[in-house]
């Protein structure tokens, strides 16, 4: 299987799971000039940003570890940029990270990541 369709298989399964815990899902693969947010949802009053990494297993490195500084950045870059097209309006802002080992079978959720 390919990296994308590895992604897209792992974005499903976040979308997924963060609808049955309660988040209600906005937007996917989000796209600006300065990048790509996997999933933009909703818990409540707070928008939340989520970048999803998925990964065969965890042998050569911790799958939320690929969210570097730079890849946190874009991320933000392209938060403040579709808040100001959709104009939203919550009291909070948060990025989230959840992370999915195929092997494993397993789905983690970082709340408030960076």
């Amino acid at each position: 299987m390919n990296t994308k369709l590895i992604g897209d298989y792992g974005e499903n399964i976040a979308a997924e799971f963060l609808e049955q815990n309660g988040y209600k899902i906005l937007d996917r693969n989000y796209r600006a000039k300065s990048g790509e947010i996997d999933i933009i949802s909703a818990y409540g009053k707070t928008l939340i940003f989520v970048e999803v990494k998925t990964r065969k297993n965890s042998d050569f490195a911790l799958a939320r570890e690929a969210v570097n500084r730079k890849k946190q950045q874009r991320i933000k870059n392209t938060a403040r940029d579709y808040i100001s097209k959709k104009y939203c309006d919550y009291e909070e802002i948060r990025f989230d990270v959840v992370e999915i080992y195929t092997e494993e079978k397993t789905i983690q959720h970082f709340e408030n990541s960076f």
